[in-house]
């Protein structure tokens, strides 16, 4: 029986994957013009929407340099990838977990803020530049 359901669970997968291969290149969603069109023009709210995503991940220095790379080949401006690369290396979910040993819910909630200002701020002052 378990196997069974595992064969259909995979047959959706593979249907998909499938379906979605055949579909014609002008009707997918390119992640680059995506990425281009919503953080690339300079809106006063990316900077902080790129923190806000940059938060909850979990990397180090070396590991977001592509991510950081490919951010910049795409279009993103240099103050918005800066502030996401920032995020992501100095704060994350792991972090916080071992953080909430020795910190109260109300400092760590402080030290996330004061976080996402600082990071704000930094992007846009890049971006102003």
């Amino acid at each position: 029986m378990a196997f069974e359901a595992g064969v259909r669970f995979r047959g959706k997968r593979h249907l998909f994957g499938s379906g979605h291969s055949v579909v014609p290149d002008g009707l997918k969603v390119r992640p680059q013009s995506k990425i281009r069109v919503s953080l690339g023009t300079g809106q006063w709210w990316t900077v902080p929407s790129a923190v806000l995503v940059g938060i909850p991940l979990y990397s180090n220095v070396t590991g977001i340099i592509p991510i950081m790379e490919s951010l910049l080949l795409k279009g993103l401006p240099i103050g918005t990838t800066l502030a996401f690369c920032m995020s992501s290396v100095a704060a994350s979910i792991p972090e916080f977990m071992m953080l909430r040993q020795i910190m109260t819910i109300k400092l760590q909630a402080t030290f996330i803020l004061y976080l996402w200002v600082v990071f704000t701020l930094v992007g846009w002052l890049l971006n102003a530049m």
